[in-house]
């Protein structure tokens, strides 16, 4: 215990010698603005699960006595993945439904700017190939006269 309290006190020593330095200005960030903003963006739900979470461990490590600190090593681990696996769920269930919802609303905006992205060229029509005309041989004299009289 005095290893780790000895290595705060030189740590927060640094800080103070080295406050204008690049080494000083990230053991400041790291260790003192970091932690104040997350501090800062705790509100009052948060708060309200704290106390629920260890209010109900301190209960049960009050009635279970020496065994409890057996059973909340087991179970801690379990509990940090649940808590995280619903959080990250909800937020990934919620950004699927925003996204299907935006491409059915708006598909032919989703179509154009894939299209502006891929740069796709809208097809062109191709020049059409004139049918040849059927032509009569030069040297067909005699049956072009006599059918036309006869018409």
């Amino acid at each position: 215990m005095t290893v780790i309290a000895t290595a705060a006190v030189l740590v927060w020593l640094a800080m103070i010698v080295a406050d204008g330095t690049p080494i000083g200005r990230a053991l400041r960030g790291w260790l003192v603005e970091r932690p104040a903003a997350a501090l800062n963006g705790i509100d009052r739900k948060r708060a309200l699960v704290f106390a629920l979470v260890f209010g109900g461990t301190g209960l049960v490590a009050w009635a279970l006595g020496h065994e409890a600190a057996r059973g909340f090593a087991m179970l801690l681990p379990e509990l940090a993945g649940w808590s995280t696996m619903i959080e990250v769920t909800v937020y990934l269930d919620t950004l699927v439904a925003v996204f299907t919802a935006a491409s059915a609303a708006r598909f032919g905006m989703v179509r154009q700017w894939l299209g502006s992205i891929l740069r796709v060229r809208p097809a062109t029509p191709r020049a059409r190939r004139a049918k040849p005309s059927v032509r009569m041989p030069a040297n067909d004299d005699e049956d072009g006269r006599r059918l036309a009289l006869a018409a």
